[in-house]
């Protein structure tokens, strides 16, 4: 049997080091891949060092609004064309419409997480309802869920 790798997606200038926990449990299928750009404050080398199994890569992308995030929505999409699990590891809600629109589309394994493991539970509340439009072109409209109060 093979087991499909799981590529980490760290918005670190969203989560910083505190995204990074848990990843000394990491399997060598596994990756951590840590996007930032110059804007970013330093890395905290100490929470990186422990990374267990697992592939590191450190993605600098270009500096600009929202350029982390629409870099991470890329790198989503290319993950998923090569058949492999995505976690996005951010407190960003923004990510949750890709990640739903992928995770229905292809049925792997796709979620956003405030850490890479431990305490945060999966962060994904959407749900998206795709239609043909009259002229047979698809398209989505996504809704906010609010979890119920305790």
């Amino acid at each position: 049997m093979v087991k499909i790798e799981t590529h980490y997606i760290i918005d670190y200038e969203n989560v910083g080091a505190k995204g990074l926990k848990g990843c000394n449990d990491l399997e060598k299928r596994d990756h951590i891949d840590i996007v930032f750009t110059s804007n970013a404050s330093n890395l905290d080398m100490r929470a990186i060092a422990d990374h267990g199994k697992a592939k590191l890569n450190f993605m600098e992308v270009p500096p600009g609004k929202q350029s982390a995030d629409a870099h991470i929505n890329t790198f989503i999409g290319y993950y998923v064309c090569r058949k492999c699990n995505v976690v996005v590891v951010s407190k960003d809600h923004g990510y949750d419409n890709v990640i739903e629109f992928w995770k229905k589309k292809t049925g792997l394994k796709i979620k956003r997480k405030e850490q890479i493991k431990g305490g945060a539970k999966d962060s994904n509340k959407v749900a998206i309802k795709a239609e043909l439009t009259p002229d047979k072109k698809a398209t989505s409209t996504a809704k906010q869920q609010v979890p119920a109060k305790k």
